[in-house]
């Protein structure tokens, strides 16, 4: 048993079951993750952003042409931040920086390659992109669970020793 994993003690009042389990499932990884990055650097805020937006949308639309879905792409990450120069002992506001990462879902994980190697022709030279990963993605109408079997067996079990076990009061009544 894990040292984090203690159960309660049962009351003397109350009767208890306690249940622990462990299960391994094992399946091929169905889905993969990719994540991009837009990052873009200017003097003025509003050009960055603008610029970001412009590049991001570039990169959206290029990934919608190797069939990835609208619902498969979502931002994790957006951020604007000062870009200081260190000039006479004093740091100067320089320039803007803006990063937008977006992770893409592939459904099919023979497509994955070619979206990942399509990063050479959206990047632009300003786009970083994470190594791919892999899951499982088994949507909840697909899981199965023994637990409720299991514990309708564990109850039918408890019912069973319950009534071989009365109190001696109760048998001398018989």
């Amino acid at each position: 048993m894990q040292p984090w994993h203690r159960p309660t003690p049962p009351t003397a009042s109350r009767a208890a079951l306690t249940v622990t389990g462990q299960g391994t499932v094992s399946a091929k990884p169905d889905t993969v993750l990719i994540a991009i990055g837009v990052r873009t650097e200017h003097v003025h805020i509003q050009e960055a952003l603008a610029d970001n937006a412009k590049r991001t949308d570039a990169v959206i639309g290029a990934l919608k042409a190797l069939g990835v879905q609208t619902e498969d792409l979502e931002t994790t990450a957006f951020s604007i931040y000062p870009q200081y120069e260190h000039h006479n002992g004093a740091d100067v506001l320089s320039s803007y920086g803006v990063e937008h990462w977006l992770e893409i879902t592939v459904r099919d994980p023979k497509k994955a390659g070619a979206i990942y190697e399509s990063r050479r022709h959206l990047r632009g030279g300003r786009c970083p992109w994470s190594k791919p990963r892999s899951r499982l993605g088994i949507p909840s109408s697909k899981r199965t669970s023994p637990l409720p079997a299991g514990i309708g067996v564990g109850r039918e079990k408890r019912q069973r020793k319950s009534a071989d076990h009365r109190p001696r009061s109760q048998l001398a009544s018989l």
